[in-house]
């Protein structure tokens, strides 16, 4: 079995959808295809629901974001895409003096928690 073979047997089985070769690089599939996946699934059905909810979405918000964080180290990057609040609550848990001072303390009731 080819590397592409077994990404479209593991995609056909965690989402019921395959990418094409054209959605793919080597034994890796674009991010692009990641991002419409949502719209490309169909949700009509309790199978196709519990699915969804069996990802781990915290391990791929994580890893997408220390990806996004490598790359900003390039010298030609000029922007980040990635879940910054995560980052942004890391940095004033670990760096409080980084943190807002609310005058309202439920305004950041998670970050602050």
């Amino acid at each position: 079995m080819s590397s592409f073979e077994a990404l479209e047997a593991e995609c056909l089985h965690q989402f019921g959808i395959a990418p094409r070769k054209t959605d793919c690089r080597g034994s890796f599939i674009k991010l692009k295809w990641f991002r419409g996946l949502k719209d490309r699934i169909v949700l009509n059905d309790d199978v196709h629901m519990q699915m969804i909810i069996q990802f781990s979405w915290g391990s791929a918000c994580l890893a997408h974001l220390y990806r996004s964080l490598c790359r900003t180290t390039r010298v030609d990057c000029k922007e980040m895409d990635g879940p910054l609040t995560l980052l942004v609550t890391w940095a004033w848990i670990r760096l409080p003096f980084l943190a807002p001072i609310p005058s309202n303390p439920r305004v950041f009731p998670i970050a602050n928690r």
